[in-house]
């Protein structure tokens, strides 16, 4: 009696911790309709019936409880694994007594009871919590995939240590099949050029490159030309991102690879014309004066010589033969002074018919005067050559460095004196100046000493825009913000051309309303910031608004009151009589516009007024659209990053050969101090020196591409149930490693 008082009171416990354990328990045969003979309250808790339901609703029926479609899948997973054991261990999905569905982990040991049936023992554990997790995991990860996958840009990473370079995909891509990416980093490049995607161009970059990264610069960025598909060199930009060991050494390079060769050479187009005299295609007077400059400023140990040539009696060229012949002589003249000297060599126009020509590196002063003799043949023989019906000639003023000025400024001057001195001895010919005295005329002439008086020569108004041009291209470079910078840009326009209002609008993501993002207002001018941040192109401007803009971009309009109703009603609100805009257009797209409003009286804009403002607002444009798109892509992988960092889970991403760490989240990271990219997983996560001998990654085949162990963490002394996915990550073939705290469903 002792005993069996004994034995009852040992089963009362068992049963009450049975009945306890998280999750539930119970036993059912093995025959068709896996007919339950015991359940724990747990399992009853978790499918929401009683003992009495079970058995008269469900006829005690453990299959009528388990989902349909996860049933016949479940059933052949359990005699695959009875053929190497007794055990199982399966996932399925449960139905609730009211309806939704419960994801369970069921393991088990199939017996044979008391009365000789076979029979299953199992424990399951509710997981729907954590596959949800996994759901949303596996989404965010193949969204941030598919963003890489789409991206045009080039992602590679130079690892130090094993000298290796590997690519995305889009390499291949951008630059093709045939073109040898760099596999062993940026060094095989300079010791094999004639294998490189590199421009040879640039390789002093890649010099600068790999310098940068010995010292240890965390960012570094640079551009240069990389032979693309076609095999044409185009250019992009590189960005790198160095990640160190704790003791600061350098173990790899992150990189991307961004194709700018349009923005850049719409840059330089830009740039070109801002820099050239639209006629003669010659440096214009500012960029010719600012390229001197710089030169001297360096302080050259050199005789360098500086020549302004004037033509003759142009004005009764154009006077007698027109302008539009004038035009044609100064584009011929152009022409073959251009081809007359050295690339080195500084050609600038810089008036309507006075030229400046610095001359680099000459031997002596002899070298100046065969210089200014060959330009004094050069116009003669134009008539003679029948280039044109009229005899030319010029006068030259020449000046030495560092003799006659050591600056511009005074250089300038000499040469100044000189040409007066050429012009008052008769024309067609040059003087030197000497700072004491004129030391050579040509024709044969008494030497004189100029006066202190400068000739001044008339104001160019092209020569005023192009330096606003200039301002605009040095704000736009050098600023690290975009905001104050673009503000800067426009009151500098606004005040120039003493227009009342400059603005920027910008699209919406759908193209369907616009809002003012910048704004200068002239004095006595409201703004229209605050109330123009939601403008509708159908509600507000009556959908046509576009159709205003013409084949060049441009909406010209001199007087609002012709414009639709729609249209007419928001300006007139803003006290605006007149109007300029040009487009801001991307691939083609509208995504924008710049204004420029006149609220004073009807404004008639000249055609060089609106030459200059249209070359303006793309020059802006360029550059706020580059950083839109950037902001865009930061925010996008600002937001992916935060939802993996945000996971209740370990994540990382190894390499299956060397299982080093490619990739970490916020919580493996934090994980311990010691954590971090391109150590070696076990070591960090297990302790081990070698890899685990149940690491879930070990049974991933072609075939199986998925695999799910429970293991013990020794370091941070929990259970965790650790889910190997083969994945690609950065164009490599990679394992996704997700590892959940299970330590509370362990008995």
């Amino acid at each position: 009696m002792e005993r069996i008082l004994g034995l009852n009171h040992s089963d009362k416990n068992m049963q009450m911790l049975c009945d306890n354990i998280p999750g539930g328990i119970f036993k059912c045969l093995f025959d068709e309709e896996l007919t339950l003979l015991e359940m724990s309250a747990g399992f009853l808790s978790m499918t929401g019936y009683s003992y009495e339901e079970v058995e008269h609703d469900l006829h005690n029926s453990l299959r009528s409880l388990i989902q349909p479609d996860d049933l016949a899948e479940a059933l052949k997973t359990v005699r695959e694994q009875l053929k190497h054991g007794n055990t199982k261990e399966i996932q399925y999905r449960l139905i609730h007594k009211d309806g939704h569905y419960i994801n369970v982990i069921d393991k088990g040991t199939l017996l044979v009871d008391e009365k000789g049936r076979q029979a299953f023992y199992c424990i399951v554990i509710d997981i729907t919590r954590e596959k949800k997790i996994e759901e949303e995991l596996r989404l965010s990860l193949e969204r941030y995939q598919i963003i890489i996958n789409q991206t045009n840009d080039v992602i590679f990473e130079w690892d130090f240590r094993n000298n290796a370079f590997l690519t995305s995909n889009t390499w291949e891509k951008k630059f093709g099949k045939n073109l040898p990416m760099p596999a062993k980093g940026f060094d095989n490049i300079l010791l094999h050029p004639e294998n490189s995607p590199i421009n040879p161009n640039d390789f002093d970059e890649v010099k600068s490159c790999i310098r940068d990264i010995q010292a240890r610069i965390p960012y570094i960025e640079k551009k240069l030309r990389l032979k693309d598909v076609s095999g044409r060199y185009i250019w992009c930009k590189m960005r790198l991102t160095q990640k160190f060991a704790p003791d600061g050494t350098p173990l790899k390079v992150i990189g991307a690879l961004s194709d700018i060769d349009r923005e850049f050479q719409k840059s330089q187009t830009l740039k070109r014309k801002a820099e050239q005299d639209a006629l003669t295609g010659m440096y214009n007077k500012i960029t010719s004066h600012s390229l001197i400059r710089s030169y001297l400023q360096d302080k050259p140990d050199e005789v360098s010589a500086l020549m302004i040539i004037d033509i003759d009696n142009f004005k009764s060229i154009n006077d007698t033969l027109g302008h539009l012949y004038g035009d044609a002589v100064l584009t011929e003249l152009s022409r073959v002074m251009r081809r007359s000297f050295r690339d080195a060599d500084i050609l600038g126009r810089v008036g309507g018919d006075e030229f400046i020509v610095f001359l680099k590196g000459i031997s002596s002063v002899d070298n100046a005067r065969l210089n200014a003799e060959k330009v004094l043949r050069l116009f003669s023989e134009l008539r003679s050559k029948g280039k044109i019906d009229t005899f030319i000639s010029c006068s030259i003023g020449v000046a030495l460095y560092p003799i006659d000025g050591e600056d511009f400024t005074t250089l300038y001057r000499s040469a100044d004196h000189a040409l007066y001195q050429a012009k008052k001895e008769g024309k067609n010919r040059y003087a030197i100046y000497g700072s004491q005295s004129l030391r050579h005329l040509y024709p044969k002439s008494s030497p004189q000493i100029c006066s202190e008086t400068e000739i001044e020569t008339p104001a160019d108004t092209t020569s005023e825009k192009a330096e606003i041009l200039e301002y605009i291209f040095h704000v736009l470079y050098n600023t690290k913000n975009l905001k104050q910078g673009i503000s800067a840009i426009l009151e500098i326009v606004g005040r120039h051309f003493d227009v009342s209002r400059v603005y920027i609008f910008e699209n919406s993501d759908n193209s369907l309303y616009c809002r003012n993002t910048f704004e200068w207002c002239n004095e006595g001018v409201e703004s229209q910031l605050d109330a123009l941040q939601t403008v509708s192109y159908e509600d507000d401007l009556g959908g046509n608004f576009l159709a205003n803009f013409n084949e060049d971009n441009i909406f010209y309009c001199s007087d609002i009151t012709k414009l639709p109703k729609l249209q007419y009603e928001l300006l007139n609100k803003q006290d605006i009589k007149s109007l300029l805009q040009c487009a801001i257009t991307d691939d083609g797209e509208m995504r924008g516009f710049v204004g420029f409003d006149e609220c004073r009286q009807n404004r008639l804009w000249t055609k060089g007024q609106i030459d200059v403002l249209v070359l303006i607002s793309e020059i802006l444009s360029t550059f706020l659209l580059k950083r839109r798109a950037s902001e865009r892509y930061r925010r996008e992988n600002d937001g992916l990053m935060s939802v993996l960092d945000n996971q209740n889970a370990w994540i990382y991403v190894i390499d299956p050969e060397t299982m080093e760490i490619r990739f970490l989240n916020k919580k493996s990271r934090t994980s311990s101090s010691d954590v971090y990219t391109g150590r070696h997983c076990y070591e960090v996560f297990m302790n081990r020196s070698e890899p685990c001998v149940h690491c879930p990654a070990a049974h991933l085949t072609n075939k199986c591409t998925s695999h799910t162990v429970d293991l013990f963490n020794p370091r941070l002394k929990i259970w965790f149930s650790a889910e190997a996915t083969t994945i690609s990550w950065k164009g490599q073939r990679s394992i996704l490693l997700t590892c959940h705290d299970i330590s509370r469903y362990k008995i």
